[in-house]
């Protein structure tokens, strides 16, 4: 941010395996503009209301710089591997622009030679993997010819034909670090069968506490599944067998503590960010278990002798995370203008000659991380060791970390024993701030004196060679000196003997820092192992025959439904279900990491045999408190969190996962997924079952009604908060500019613009559109494929202006048979890694019977100029070519960079689903008459094509949609300011004049229609008509078009009355006038005129629908004609959310020749907040041999028992049922008691009694 935009392209190539390339820029051809002005990078933040904004800041130190920007026409990456074939980016830059002098170079035109070894084929002599991602290669590499003929398999990471042995496996947890001891009588205390148990079976497996590196290249805290660790193994009877006085020794590494660093050589502290103990597994039924090897050193009596070595004490409290993002965690908060922090810690500090203790320190600063708050704020620390002070008014600012050491010079600052850490806090300038303690660190002298035959200590770096003379040992004979500087490989070390004391340990140079242990084998200090927890057999994910073309990780508890997803995909696709238990038991021998899943999807991807992984669907919900500090809520599926200082670039991702490849640091600034990720972040098998049955309903039941043709761009307008200036046109015109690509010219497009509504006074900011948010929910409810958002946004609001709330909203959508896939190209709508604020995308998911199918949106802020680019990249892989949809998968891993701001989209959907586009082709071959006249009527002639012939063996039906011309709208948001101030005009698609569902025959179809006196009569052939079709199975659909219809001149009609109404409400036809129904009920008005309906809804002719008092609501859009017909149809409406009491409802309809027509009924909404009962009749009454007894509830399904009795009171009959809200419930007595003997002539009274299993009425 705050840095001028300059446009760049990218380009990828596929390069022979281990190939040079060269680039050369052959010619170019350029224009030099003057006095231009580059616009600065917007900065993204949060206003203080939680929706986001945009600023636009100029970073001075950028715009005052004399050389140009960007010299370098084309950029190269490294060579990296795309699945199969190797493949260099470029980044072609076209535009140099030099700040200070406001010049701007334009390359119009650019030659450029890459040149390469060419190389043989190997596709044919090479055995390559299925891949499903075969079809995107054409699409990807600009060279694709040429680069499909060095086609080379990956090289497989090491693998093992299986993974864990045969037999039970047990879990030992681990929170310090120790020597550990299991006996015989451990394994039987923990049920295990001991009898003639060979030592060599026994085998323990750990990754060495540490969490596991990012880089796949690290040769340390990297392996690449759960690797088995050394034991030593005393046999005391030789017998080879595990029995009588025999014991196992294991080293034992919690996940917090001093570990080695490669890089630096030296031994640091680490903080575990995923979990909070280490899990060692342990198997009897193995074979060839490794044992602890012997190191020896070399014997250097001359080296100089240390009876000491440094000590180290480490502080870190993780309570606080900033951001609630990120895996990054604090200790105590100092916030305001001054604070104060005292620490009491205990040290066995020895003092040595001219070996000064040392002290570490860590901050953070917690100010200017949100908000986009521009201030600057400075921090004062002193700091002090039992009151002596070791650090006077160090300061930092803002947001950054401040990482101090401080020799402590006098010897008596630090005592041996208990020691005081005392900080105090201000801040500058009276201005309140925030800043937080990471952790402190003291390193100090330590005599090598073993306690109770016991010492863990550390060598130097190897600067030169020493002797480390140990001493403190009761004995000598049975001292074991360990090497656990890699707690996977402990080694036993070679120790020299003067005597019986001391116990000399020979370092030689430059060997780096170790940790050893020094014990006795009878030491108290040994630990005793802790309880042996026996764990389900995982299942084998290592075996190579583990073929896959789509990979579901998912939790435990949520096993069954996703092996319904998996029963969905198959046979098509080969579907592997795995537990996230089974991969940290097979890649991280049980320890929650979510590297784990990364190295389990990168073995697989490089592994498994025939098929090559192409799409992963993670099933469950993820959330940044991996160690439950502040949340409970359990963690599915983790997501993958990346820490940065600043709101802007935290974030979680789910591409982390499938980056086989990443080999850069922790910004993580480029990831570049091979496979296809998604995610479902469910939380309960309830929400699993709803996403479920949704996602078979979308696929095997949706409605058949053409909203399958219509696509809605949402765009929000250029105002945002009251204080910031309205210009922000680009939301508007972005969405506007994805509606003309090629791609989607097929398709119905209907706009909602905030541009083109009026504004209320109201909401948080003063200014909100209601109609925009009806029109929105009606888009919603009536149907639309895809529904797209460009705008400012929140987890749970579009547009500053209240478009769409997800408290308000959610419960208004009732599409269930007609689920849109949501792309919000805004910031936060996918934010659902914190359960206390949960987003609205994963509530559109998860919904029941409404909302979405799936959501692609981001978790955190994201850039306005980049979101619009991956959106359109995305609509052109969805639609290649104008093609139907490939999967989501396929169009997300082409259209997402590897930069920041695309990892941030999630994929809230299966990544392996198709959208419910239609697949095959009608062609309209012939519209009665050229020019389409008012009150005339047309005919449409179509047919279902197959190889460009009729289809004779398509029988089914269609739904033929039919627009008026394209028409521009006009904007309201006048600039008070500068009335002139406007957006350019905006093309919205022509009004409907017709919508309903024509048979189709041996692929054949003809319709009518009449075209309403409410058109626009714009001499412009820019009509459209639209036709969506099924077969009567349901397994092929078509589509087909029009959009040069000229809707021009009018007929005569002498029709003069209005239509015919009938009002009722979705199961509930007998409805009658003043009748208790639902409070959210579906609406439905069969409606019939021999001219057709009007549903054009020009002002004064709609179809509008007025509840008591309210406002008049057009309804026109949900009106559809019945099959075949072009004269009667009916409106299905969903009503949400009546009050309660009774109502008066008006519906007015007019016909195509504009004649009234109204109705009005009455209706009761249930006043009682518990169960309720009404309207109890029985009829008939008098009866003769049976009679039916009526009645009215507010409650679904709620048990009904109807009691009769005797007028002396004497039960004689019992009936049952359920009760269906809201309608005119009824149950049939057949006029015989319990007995079956008809009854007798008389009075009987009778009881209904209503229960919902809390309540009785």
């Amino acid at each position: 941010p705050g840095m001028p935009v300059l446009p760049f392209r990218e380009i990828r190539i596929g390069i022979p395996e281990k190939a040079a390339v060269n680039i050369q820029i052959i010619k170019t051809e350029s224009e030099i503009r003057n006095d231009i002005l580059v616009a600065p990078a917007p900065y993204p933040y949060k206003d203080r209301s939680g929706m986001s904004n945009y600023k636009y800041i100029i970073d001075e130190t950028e715009y005052n710089k004399t050389d140009s920007l960007q010299l370098k026409v084309v950029h190269a990456f490294p060579p990296r591997r795309m699945r199969n074939i190797m493949t260099q980016r470029l980044r072609i830059h076209p535009f140099r622009y030099n700040p200070l002098s406001q010049e701007l170079t334009i390359i119009t035109s650019v030659t450029i030679k890459i040149t390469y070894p060419e190389a043989p084929k190997t596709s044919s002599r090479l055995s390559l993997r299925r891949d499903r991602f075969e079809s995107m290669y054409p699409r990807t590499l600009l060279n694709y010819d040429r680069a499909k003929n060095w086609r080379s398999a990956p090289a497989s990471i090491k693998s093992k034909q299986a993974f864990l042995p045969a037999g039970d496996w047990y879990q030992v947890e681990i929170k310090e670090d120790g020597i550990y001891k299991i006996t015989p009588q451990t394994l039987q205390s923990a049920g295990i069968d001991i009898t003639g148990l060979n030592i060599n079976a026994i085998q323990m497996f750990n990754n060495g506490g540490r969490y596991l590196s990012h880089n796949v290249q690290d040769n340390w805290y990297n392996p690449p599944y759960s690797k088995e660790i050394p034991l030593f193994i005393k046999d005391q009877n030789s017998n080879n067998i595990f029995d009588g006085n025999d014991y196992l020794l294991f080293f034992g590494k919690n996940v917090n503590g001093w570990f080695y660093n490669p890089s630096t050589r030296d031994i640091e502290f680490s903080q575990h960010p995923f979990a909070n103990a280490n899990q060692y597994l342990l198997s009897v039924s193995g074979s060839n278990g490794l044992r602890m090897q012997e190191e020896l050193l070399e014997n250097l009596p001359s080296a100089p002798v240390r009876t000491y070595y440094i000590d180290r004490f480490h502080f870190e409290e993780d309570i606080n995370n900033i951001l609630s993002s990120g895996p990054d965690w604090y200790g105590k908060r100092f916030i305001g203008l001054s604070d104060s922090y005292s620490k009491e810690f205990s040290v066995n500090y020895n003092p040595v000659e001219n070996v000064n203790p040392y002290f570490r320190i860590k901050f953070k600063g917690g100010s200017r991380v949100e908000y986009g708050d521009n201030k600057s704020y400075r921090y004062y620390f002193t700091i002090a060791i039992n009151n002596q002070a070791l650090i006077q008014g160090g300061t930092f600012t803002d947001y950054n970390i401040w990482t101090y050491t401080k020799t402590i010079i006098s010897q008596n600052t630090l005592l041996n024993g208990s020691n005081s850490l005392k900080i105090a806090y201000w801040a500058k300038d009276n201005i309140e701030t925030t800043a937080y303690l990471d952790w402190f660190e003291v390193f100090f002298s330590t005599n090598l004196n073993a306690q109770n035959n016991y010492i863990n200590f550390y060598t130097d770096t190897g600067s030169e060679a020493l002797r480390y003379t140990l001493t403190g040992y009761s004995a000598v004979n049975d001292i074991f000196v360990l090497d656990v500087t890699d707690a996977t490989v402990p080694k036993i070390i070679q120790k020299n003997l003067t005597g019986n004391q001391p116990i000399n340990l020979d370092i030689p140079q430059s060997s780096g820092e170790k940790n050893l242990i020094a014990f006795s084998l009878s030491s108290a200090a040994i630990k005793s192992s802790p309880q042996l927890k026996k764990i389900d057999t995982p299942q084998d994910l290592l075996a190579i025959d583990n073929s896959a073309d789509f990979i579901i990780i998912t939790h435990q508890s949520f096993v069954s439904q996703a092996y319904q997803i998996a029963q969905l995909r198959s046979p098509e696709l080969t579907v592997k279900v795995v537990t996230t238990d089974d991969i940290y038991v097979n890649f991280n021998t049980g320890v929650q990491d979510p590297t784990a899943i990364r190295n389990f999807i990168r073995y697989a991807y490089y592994n498994w045999q025939p098929l090559m992984p192409a799409y992963v669907l993670l099933f469950g919900d993820g959330h940044y408190d991996y160690r439950h500090i502040q949340l409970s809520d359990s963690i599915r599926v983790p997501s993958y969190e990346i820490y940065d200082a600043v709101e802007l670039n935290s974030r979680t991702t789910d591409n982390y996962y499938v980056d086989t490849e990443y080999t850069g640091d922790l910004t993580f600034t480029s990831l570049d997924p091979e496979l296809a990720i998604g995610r479902i972040p469910v939380q309960t098998s309830e929400e699993a079952e709803i996403f479920i049955n949704k996602l078979k309903n979308y696929e095997n039941n949706p409605a058949r009604d053409g909203w399958q043709t219509v696509f809605t761009f949402v765009g929000d307008d250029r105002y945002t908060t009251p204080s910031e200036t309205p210009s922000e046109v680009r939301h508007q015109n972005d969405a506007d500019s994805l509606t003309k690509l090629t791609e989607l010219i097929k398709f119905n497009i209907r706009k909602i613009y905030l541009s083109t509504y009026q504004t209320s006074p109201g909401g948080v900011f003063g200014r909100i559109k209601p109609t925009a948010s009806r029109d929105l929910i009606d888009h919603f409810n009536e149907g639309s494929l895809i529904i797209n958002y460009l705008g400012h946004g929140s987890p749970t609001q579009w547009a500053h202006e209240e478009l769409f709330v997800m408290q308000r909203d959610l419960s208004k959508l009732k599409n269930d048979h007609k689920l849109a896939f949501v792309i919000a190209a805004t910031c936060d709508f996918g934010k659902y890694d914190n359960p206390d604020a949960p987003c609205f995308s994963e509530k559109l998911v998860l919904k029941e019977n409404g909302g979405a199918i799936g959501v692609l949106s981001a978790a955190r802020l994201v850039d306005a100029i980049q979101n619009s680019r991956f959106n359109e990249d995305f609509y052109q892989n969805l639609y290649p070519n104008g093609n139907p949809s490939v999967r989501l998968g396929d169009a997300w891993r082409e259209a997402v960079s590897t930069g920041s701001n695309d990892q941030k989209f999630h994929l809230f959907a299966d990544p392996t689903m198709y959208l419910n586009d239609p697949r095959g082709m009608v062609k309209i071959t012939e519209i009665s008459s050229d020019t389409l006249r008012a009150l005339s009527t047309v005919t449409v002639n179509a047919e279902i094509q197959s190889n460009d012939r009729p289809d004779i063996n398509f029988n089914g039906g269609a739904y033929l949609i039919v627009n008026d011309a394209r028409y521009d709208s006009i904007d309201t948001n006048i600039d008070l300011n500068n009335p002139t101030n406007r957006y350019n005009p905006v093309i919205l698609s022509g009004p409907y004049i017709f919508k309903g569902e024509l048979s189709v025959n041996n692929g054949m179809l003809e319709g009518n229609f009449i075209v309403p006196k409410s058109i626009r009569y714009k001499n412009s052939k820019t009509g459209r008509a639209t036709l969506y079709a099924w077969n009567e199975q349901g397994t092929q659909t078509a589509m087909g078009y029009v959009n040069d219809l000229l809707f021009i001149g009018s007929e005569s009609s002498d029709d003069s009355e209005g239509p015919e109404i009938d009002i009722y409400f979705k199961d509930h036809e007998n409805f009658l006038s003043g009748d208790l129904i639902k409070q959210s009920p579906m609406l439905i008005a069969e409606i019939n005129d021999e001219s057709g309906i009007n549903i054009t809804g020009e002002v004064g002719h709609t179809i509008s629908m007025q509840i008591d008092n309210d406002a008049v609501k057009d309804i026109s859009d949900f009106f559809s004609y019945e099959k075949d017909s072009y004269t009667d149809g009916k409106i299905e409406y969903p009503m949400d959310n009546l009050t309660a009491g009774e109502h008066t409802m008006n519906l007015q309809v007019y016909d195509n020749v504009n004649n009234p027509a109204e109705s009005a009924i009455n209706f009761r909404i249930s006043t009682s907040a518990g169960l309720d009962l009404q309207n109890v009749v029985n009829y008939p009454n008098p009866f003769k041999s049976s009679t039916k007894f009526t009645f009215q509830t507010n409650s679904d399904g709620a048990d009904v028992t109807i009691k009769i009795y005797t007028l002396t009171g004497r039960l004689i009959q019992e009936l049952y049922g359920s009760s269906n809200s809201g309608y005119n419930d009824s149950i049939e007595w057949n006029g015989r008691d319990r007995d079956g003997d008809k009854i007798a002539n008389g009075v009987y009274l009778y009881k209904i009694i209503l229960s919902d299993g809390q309540e009785k009425k």
